[in-house]
């Protein structure tokens, strides 16, 4: 939990690559999205009205999460590593 917000990420791996699911508990507000990040690659995502988000096709290794909300600063997971 971070600034109020608790992610929840399910992450899975298939093929070499990982799928990201997960939400953002409360729903940060109108406008927010999230970062998908990896060293090498960024995936922006909208959060639905739920706080959902998926992003699909990275490569394994260190992910992070980025919550963006309008006139807030940034909050973010701890970069983890993901192994195939």
């Amino acid at each position: 939990m971070a600034a109020g917000l608790t992610f929840d990420l399910e992450v899975t791996v298939g093929d070499g690559l990982i799928d990201v699911a997960g939400q953002i508990v409360p729903h940060p507000g109108e406008g927010s999205h999230v970062d998908v990040r990896t060293p090498h690659l960024t995936l922006t995502r909208r959060l639905a009205r739920t706080g959902h988000f998926a992003a699909t096709g990275l490569p394994p290794g260190w992910l992070s999460v980025v919550c963006h909300r309008p006139g807030q600063p940034p909050v973010q997971t701890r970069w983890v590593r993901i192994r195939p």
